[in-house]
């Protein structure tokens, strides 16, 4: 499952329309995210198609979760933004780079000292420039453990679709004596809800545990 989700998140990545930049979605979709960035810092054979050949990868969610709970100073992050933007790959030809955020939960349930979160919107503001400064030459990537976090985030950022063109993937999950499972999220007048589709024997456990 693991070499089938990078190919599945490499797709949305060459497609040619729609919302390119990523937000993996489910219990896994961590771990998916990780297995991408090592398969891309590898050389992506089996994995990446060639229109991603000499894709480059940046992780900078750890700096992001420090800064927005109270570890850095916003010198040292914006410097960090900075060199992302500043990437020598984005000036060569061809060049183009995914810019790995972590986990979404950090932009959620920060420990900002300030009433109007103003770490989060720092850095939320800044990801937002490397968009649309260079377009087609940068994606964002990062991971929703659940549809309740990006509820929460978009109640923050209610323009983050738009402004990070962005894409909900959910990720496939292999469990229970080999039953693929997957997480659907779809959204209407209501808001968000989350599906949780697969192995019968499961999803009727599910459906009791609900009832009661």
């Amino acid at each position: 499952m693991e070499d089938e989700n990078s190919r599945r998140i490499a797709e949305v990545l060459v497609g040619k329309s729609g919302k390119r930049n990523l937000l993996l979605l489910g219990v896994c979709a961590m771990d998916a995210l990780r297995s991408f960035t090592e398969r891309v810092k590898n050389g992506g054979e089996n994995v990446l198609p060639s229109e991603l050949s000499g894709l480059s990868v940046i992780c900078i969610g750890n700096e992001i979760s420090e800064f927005v709970n109270g570890g850095g100073s916003v010198e040292k992050m914006g410097l960090k933004l900075k060199e992302v933007g500043e990437l020598q790959c984005l000036d060569e030809r061809g060049g183009r780079v995914v810019v790995n955020f972590g986990d979404l939960k950090a932009l959620v349930e920060d420990n900002d000292d300030s009433s109007e979160g103003g770490g989060v919107i720092f850095v939320v503001s800044r990801l937002s420039q490397l968009v649309e400064l260079h377009g087609e030459r940068l994606w964002l990537m990062g991971a929703a453990g659940s549809s309740e976090t990006y509820s929460k985030f978009l109640r923050k950022f209610p323009s983050i679709e738009k402004d990070w063109d962005l894409k909900l993937l959910p990720i496939w999950v292999r469990r229970w004596s080999g039953c693929a499972l997957w997480c659907w999220v779809a959204g209407d007048c209501c808001g968000w809800r989350e599906m949780v589709l697969g192995c019968s024997c499961w999803v009727r456990r599910w459906r009791l545990e609900r009832q009661r």
